[in-house]
């Protein structure tokens, strides 16, 4: 899931999940309704332990003007997943130099940054 949630970061485009349970998930473009043909499933697979992609119907026909920062996909949760290796490779780094690689990498102003709850 973090994987559709950077692509989608990566590349300004936004989705909504529709369905999401213990073995499947559903997403598609957030102007699928305008449009755009992007929809994803995917399922838990038993065999191999894994997530795997089931199908993708289209591709995003959409633009997106929207700000790294303000991303729609953007969470706490891939905020963690992405810095996870930072303090994997070095537990004692200090939260003051995490807090600036976070706001570095994500373009994050110091009053979009006092809004979000840590």
């Amino acid at each position: 899931m973090s994987y559709i949630k950077q692509y989608h970061i990566d590349n300004g485009f936004r989705f909504v999940v529709l369905d999401s349970k213990f073995d499947k998930y559903i997403c598609q473009c957030i102007d699928y309704k305008k449009g755009c043909p992007w929809r994803l499933r995917a399922s838990y697979s038993k065999r191999s332990s894994k997530w795997e992609i089931r199908k993708i119907d289209g591709s995003h026909t959409c633009l997106s003007t929207m700000q790294l920062a303000d991303h729609v996909n953007l969470d706490s949760n891939q905020i963690g997943y992405i810095f996870m290796n930072s303090v994997k490779e070095n537990p004692s780094i200090p939260i003051k130099t995490l807090i600036a690689e976070i706001k570095k990498s994500f373009r994050i102003f110091d009053f979009i940054w006092q809004s979000l709850e840590w």
